[in-house]
């Protein structure tokens, strides 16, 4: 008699809880940022994730939570209402299961072995579904709209600053861009970008387009109430001596291959700082020295002087600060 040479597996799929855990924590949110925008006790967010189901309340409230979580996501809250309902069903006849054993007082022992046979039907299905599961997550990308997540600041909130931060998250792969301007997202899909702020309403138009140009548009506004400097005189202000634009440098700044976040000082103010796109540039006129900081010093040139030779600020790809360049040098 030929002895079977495999060894026996044990196949395992993801619970409900568990793949809500893994799809927040691959977007980086944590559970208290979920029971805020969903409005779901932080408790019963807690209980779904560990399974606990028989310590939420009744089923037609659980199944909204599990929608709204869904949604919150950006995933198929079908697909997760179906994984509840038969993990529920489960649990229930287990419970029912182990009381009747209790109650009869009698145990069996299954017997399952695995043959070279069956294991070869399993990894044939296996391989069939996991190619079903594939192609369908390919169709999900290409006709859904990415996910797009403002975490700050909160429509309608009221900011004392002049500047606040634009923060969120996005898929990784995806282009953003704030009010018209492109803003770097980040390898985790993560981004933030600082906008300056004119006192009242400002409102921010936020857009998300992904590889399939499928776009994602969320508004908000927030009410900015600083204290503006007050007029002193309203008398006309004598004219600037303004020097000639002859004794004067032009000074040229762009990037390659990818957007950067750089920040530029002319003559000890700052005139520029945001993320420069590939193919576009940013042209001054200095006088004594421009100071440049760079996401990626290799990957950042500069031009000083019409008819200059173009030079990356640093020969390493690395982050660098306040590189200072002269007119002459």
């Amino acid at each position: 008699m030929m002895k079977a040479g495999f060894t026996r597996k044990k196949v395992e799929s993801m619970t409900l809880g568990e793949k809500l855990k893994k799809i927040r924590s691959e977007y980086r949110i944590s559970l208290s940022e979920v029971a805020k925008h969903t409005k779901i006790q932080m408790k019963y967010l807690e209980y779904l994730e560990n399974g606990e189901y028989e310590k939420l309340p009744a089923e037609v409230y659980v199944r909204g939570f599990v929608r709204s979580y869904a949604n919150f996501l950006g995933t198929d809250e079908v697909v997760l209402v179906k994984m509840y309902e038969r993990e529920r069903n489960i649990q229930r006849n287990l419970k029912k299961e182990q009381f009747e054993e209790q109650r009869e007082n009698t145990f069996s022992i299954p017997r399952f072995f695995v043959t070279p046979k069956l294991f070869l039907v399993s990894a044939a299905i296996f391989a069939v579904l996991g190619g079903f599961v594939y192609l369908y997550r390919e169709f999900r990308s290409f006709a859904a709209v990415p996910r797009l997540v403002i975490l700050e600041p909160l429509d309608g909130q009221v900011i004392t600053d002049r500047d606040v931060y634009v923060r969120g998250t996005t898929e990784k792969d995806a282009s953003l861009v704030i009010n018209g301007q492109p803003v770097l997202v980040r390898d985790g899909g993560d981004f933030y970008e600082q906008v300056h702020l004119q006192p009242g309403l400002n409102a921010f138009t936020v857009i998300s387009t992904n590889k399939f140009k499928k776009e994602k548009v969320v508004t908000l506004s927030v009410q900015a109430d600083y204290e503006t400097s007050p007029l002193v005189s309203q008398e006309v202000p004598a004219p600037v001596a303004v020097m000639p634009a002859s004794l004067k440098t032009v000074f040229e700044i762009f990037t390659q291959d990818k957007p950067l976040a750089v920040s530029v000082e002319v003559d000890g103010n700052k005139v520029y700082n945001g993320v420069l796109a590939p193919g576009t540039n940013q042209v001054f006129q200095v006088e004594k020295e421009v100071k440049i900081s760079s996401e990626d010093g290799s990957k950042t040139f500069v031009r000083m002087g019409e008819g200059a030779l173009a030079k990356p600020i640093s020969p390493e790809s690395k982050k660098v600060k306040d590189i200072v360049f002269v007119p002459g040098q």
